[in-house]
């Protein structure tokens, strides 16, 4: 019950944050990394990410991009992501365990994706002062399904 209600109060602050209007300043995002927390069998070669994507998971259930970081006059800065749900079940992605220059800090972040589908999503700081404090982040997304059952998870670095 307590992770449906905070996911449903996380899903309705991101709801508010897509409708806030943006500076349109942006910086590319230019490294990061993101590793399986369990081990998976070994995968074949990535294409490489365009400079300013960083590839944070790729497997048999989810891909997980970063395309950039942005400052959100309203909410404070802000990681975009591109999440392609590759899993027949829907998900939701969340994060945990959060830092930004080895502060501990809780995001806003919920997207739900359908099976086969694509989303877009925002990682939003808001007791992140500015863009350029936005550095050094340390966490894990978790990927869970219909009945909030971790389904995997994924630690990331993002420079």
């Amino acid at each position: 019950m307590n992770k449906k209600l905070l996911t449903l109060i996380t899903a309705g602050i991101l709801s508010l944050s897509l409708v806030a209007c943006s500076s349109g300043d942006g910086e590319k995002v230019e490294s990061g990394s993101g590793a399986p927390v369990e081990e998976k069998k070994e995968e074949t070669p990535k294409e490489e990410a365009k400079q300013e994507e960083v590839i944070l998971a790729d497997d048999d259930v989810v891909k997980i991009v970063v395309t950039e970081k942005v400052n959100d006059e309203v909410f404070g800065p802000t990681y975009k992501f591109l999440i392609e749900n590759k899993s027949d079940k829907k998900i939701t992605i969340q994060s945990r365990d959060t830092s930004i220059d080895g502060v501990m800090s809780e995001p806003v972040f919920s997207v739900d994706v359908m099976p086969g589908k694509k989303a877009n999503g925002d990682m939003t700081f808001m007791d992140v002062e500015s863009l350029d404090k936005l550095k050094n982040l340390e966490g894990k997304l978790v990927v869970l399904d219909e009945d909030f059952n971790d389904v995997s998870s994924y630690n990331i670095t993002i420079e």
